[in-house]
């Protein structure tokens, strides 16, 4: 079989191959998730260990929204 034949849809390589891709972009998502809760804890930890505040956000006018602030997101 060549490779086209292989990976066409109905074959079993083409079910392995997008299994894995499911698994891999599932993978890589919670991995990303997981890894930024973990700085959140980790950061809010040594706050509370060295007695200190949290850092706050910026709170500067958002250009051309009247009313809205941007929250630190532009740091």
């Amino acid at each position: 079989m060549s490779d086209a034949q292989l990976l066409s849809y109905g074959q079993p390589g083409f079910a392995v191959a997008a299994a894995l891709i499911k698994i891999l972009v599932f993978m890589v998502l919670f991995a990303m998730g997981l890894a930024s809760l973990l700085t959140w804890l980790e950061r809010r930890q040594s706050a509370m260990m060295q007695d200190r505040l949290p850092r706050h956000p910026a709170r500067r006018p958002a250009p051309g929204f009247a009313g809205s602030r941007v929250q630190g997101l532009l740091q």
